[in-house]
């Protein structure tokens, strides 16, 4: 897992969303264990916004991409 910043995180992003990703994002690269473990929430919820339709699958991908889970 990784945070490429090459690909820009979607604008208008639910805010539970933007919270859990702000959290993990807080904790790179100092403390990567609990990256990883904020990690698999991120992709949780990602994956969940996606499902509800609150979110695109495009915007999905680049999330994805961003963090190394694609």
């Amino acid at each position: 897992m990784y945070l490429d910043k090459n690909y820009k995180l979607p604008e208008n992003l639910p805010q539970d969303l933007i919270n859990d990703i702000e959290e993990m994002e807080s904790h790179f690269p100092d403390n990567m264990w609990q990256f990883d473990r904020d990690l698999e929430v991120v992709e949780a919820v990602t994956k969940n916004c996606a499902l509800e339709g609150r979110i695109t699958d495009e915007e999905l991908d680049r999330i994805f991409k961003r963090y190394g889970l694609r």
